[in-house]
């Protein structure tokens, strides 16, 4: 806060001086020792004295706000063990209520309970609990049974009526049918006790309420005072606290002390009422040896804010030096800014210019020149620009292109490159400053536009070449196939059947020929294949290059898909001793039939291809509303260097054992853009001399 201070005033002190330089002070003069050339020689002292009794108000401030919170603090905290200390003593007599209420509801159903079985029930009750010191049960107010029966059989036979005071408690139990707790009593031995009295009716009426039905008697707990406040936590709580616990004063009673110091409930303390049945307590609580007076902490206080003053007092002094400073830097930025080789500007949190180089009105050419101006908005040398012919892109919709180009201007974080009228490319780039200002860069890229432009038409080049060179390459390569499908049967061709009649029949040298043609043809089958597979994927990446690859996506059943998969590589997996197997979904998948196959041809081929023992397998998985496809493998693996570009175009992996199988490197690229057609995403998971798994994605039909 003292820095803000001292910042608003260091600037403000010149205005200050100045005005103070042009104040008639002849007229005013005192003499030789005139204030008010006294101020304007030491304005610097004003900002002193300023910040002196801003400090002094500051320190007030927070001392008020500092003790006043740490105040709070401290009475929030005692406010919540108070809470806390009411629930445990709530809950304790609660729970002693509940078991006399369960012995009271054995003896309601069996009214001649004999001593033995009162006295195991007794025992089960009051197993658990150390703080029972005694129960008893009183048929017609005298006691017939008491546990433990070897310390108090002196009780037995007692009559509740010759004891009024007791009495007065009975009667209430009775009146209202609720336990009541009576005490502190002393209960023998130099304790004190509480005593929990709950009354017994026998059953009656169902719609009866329990004073209406029959009076049988009473049943008492005698309470162990000390062992109920510490299992109640006052003991604990009295360790950090200074605690008084009372029943509060009645028309018949004063009020008695349960714990703790009376005179607690007549000073500053956080007092709670505890509801109990039929009565309540009263908790007063305070921090042990009483309330906190913050003395250090003020003492503290006040020696930091002074240290802040002083401090202060330093920044002020050099602040007032940097201001001398300060016109020169900004002249010197100025100069900078007009130094860069692109154009800048700014603009302020209005969208008004508030600086710009010569490079950036170099760049808006006769508009630059002639309308740019500090305080144009931004909207308007936009609309200069398009009325002067300078964006051709906004001849006859200049004010479509506006609005266009002020959304992505008031969004201030984008970059988009620009063609002016005679020819120059631009690139716009602007920034948002955390004030709201906007930063706004043009920087000159025709000659990098023009090379991007001459590569682009190279690689479309490219692409066109491939494209024909490949139709060109597949027809030939057809007819060539075509017929060298009668070679690798040799022995159907006219020729050969024509000359086994002749020769009533095939010779071993005749039959040693044919085998041979067609051992040839069956190889060069073989090869031809291969080579149109190759060509297949050469035009594949030549339209999606293109952008012209289609997918015609209709319900395709999976499991029959991946089956007829299994069953074109199944020989070439017992060729090489490897286990080929699937786990598919019953499902049906929105896909080019075709193109899915095609993909899982690739990745399957490339599987057995790089696996020399173990196995292949397809897996699929239900992900939401699309199919996730795993294509694993216990092959070679792919090192984790090449992992990130096996999906580029024309790339194999650089291994002397990888490369041997060949190929264009196109077929996973082709696959990951297929998959992408279908609105999925491949990837890829592998370890080196571990195996590989190609997992992607395709959406569900609507039927799964």
């Amino acid at each position: 806060m003292s820095v803000l201070s001292l910042t608003s005033f260091s600037a403000w002190g010149r205005p200050m001086r100045a005005a103070l330089q042009r104040m008639p002070f002849q007229g005013l003069s005192l003499g030789r020792y005139s204030p008010l050339r006294f101020m304007r020689n030491h304005t610097h002292l004003l900002i002193y004295i300023y910040l002196i009794a801003s400090m002094a108000v500051i320190e007030t401030v927070l001392e008020r706000y500092t003790i006043g919170r740490a105040q709070a603090l401290q009475t929030e905290d005692v406010s919540e063990q108070t809470n806390t200390l009411r629930a445990r003593l709530q809950g304790e007599v609660l729970a002693r209520a509940l078991q006399m209420r369960g012995m009271a509801a054995a003896i309601t159903v069996m009214p001649d309970m004999p001593a033995d079985q009162f006295d195991a029930i007794a025992e089960q009750v009051t197993a658990d609990a150390p703080v029972i010191r005694m129960v008893a049960a009183a048929p017609d107010l005298v006691i017939r049974h008491v546990h433990p029966a070897t310390d108090n059989a002196a009780l037995l036979g007692l009559d509740y009526r010759q004891y009024d005071q007791v009495m007065a408690v009975i009667e209430t139990a009775r009146t209202t049918g609720n336990t009541v707790l009576d005490g502190p009593l002393n209960i023998g031995g130099g304790k004190q006790g509480l005593v929990l009295r709950t009354p017994i009716f026998l059953p009656g009426d169902a719609s009866d309420e329990a004073p209406a039905r029959p009076f049988w008697g009473m049943m008492s707990a005698t309470l162990d005072l000390g062992v109920f406040l510490e299992q109640s936590g006052i003991v604990q709580g009295a360790r950090h606290l200074d605690i008084a616990l009372r029943r509060p004063a009645t028309a018949e009673q004063p009020p008695r002390m349960i714990f703790g110091a009376a005179e607690l409930f007549e000073q500053g303390t956080i007092r709670q009422r505890i509801d109990l049945p039929q009565g309540n307590w009263e908790l007063a609580a305070r921090p042990k040896g009483g309330w906190d007076q913050f003395a250090e902490e003020r003492r503290q206080l006040r020696f930091w804010v002074l240290l802040a003053t002083v401090l202060a007092l330093l920044v002020a002094a050099y602040l007032i030096e940097i201001s001398r400073r300060k016109t020169a830097a900004e002249k010197n930025l100025i100069n900078a800014i007009n130094a860069i080789s692109d154009g800048f500007a700014l603009f302020d949190a209005n969208d008004r210019l508030v600086m710009s180089n010569a490079q950036f009105r170099r760049s808006l050419g006769g508009v630059g020149q002639a309308a740019l101006r500090p305080g144009m908005l931004f909207e308007d040398l936009l609309r200069e620009g398009a009325a002067r012919g300078l964006y051709p892109e906004a001849e006859g919709c200049e004010d479509d292109w506006v609005a266009d180009r002020m959304l992505a201007h008031q969004a201030a974080d984008f970059e988009q490159d620009e063609l002016l009228s005679d020819g120059t490319w631009l690139r716009a780039s602007e920034r948002r400053t955390e004030d709201g200002w906007t930063v706004a860069f043009r920087m000159d890229i025709t000659a990098l536009k023009e090379a991007q432009l001459a590569a682009e038409a190279a690689s479309l080049a490219k692409t066109e070449f491939l494209n024909i060179v490949t139709h060109e390459l597949r027809t030939p390569l057809t007819v060539v196939l075509g017929y060298n499908a009668f070679l690798k049967d040799p022995a159907t061709l006219p020729a050969s059947q024509a000359l086994s009649d002749q020769q009533g029949g095939i010779s071993a040298a005749h039959q040693e020929l044919l085998n041979t043609v067609a051992r040839y043809a069956a190889k060069m089958d073989a090869s031809g294949q291969h080579l149109l597979n190759l060509i297949q994927e050469t035009l594949d990446y030549a339209k999606i290059e293109e952008g012209k690859m289609q997918i015609h996506p209709t319900d395709v059943p999976v499991r029959n898909l991946i089956e007829d998969v299994i069953d074109q590589f199944q020989q070439q997996a017992d060729a090489k001793g490897l286990d080929l197997w699937a786990e598919a979904d019953d499902v049906t998948v929105q896909a080019d039939e075709t193109r899915l196959k095609q993909i899982l041809f690739n990745l399957v081929g490339n599987a057995m291809k790089f696996t020399n023992a173990g196995e292949v397998a397809i897996r699929t998985e239900v992900e939401g509303n699309t199919l996730r496809f795993s294509v694993m493998d216990t092959g070679q693996g792919i090192p984790k260097a090449e992992q990130s570009k096996v999906f580029d175009s024309f790339h194999q992996v650089e291994a002397a054992d990888l490369r041997r199988q060949g190929g264009t490197g196109l077929g996973l690229s082709i696959s990951r853009n297929l998959v992408e057609l279908h609105g999925g995403r491949m990837s890829l998971q592998s370890r080196e001399g571990h195996g590989s798994c190609f997992q992607f994605t395709i959406p569900l039909a609507t039927t799964s």
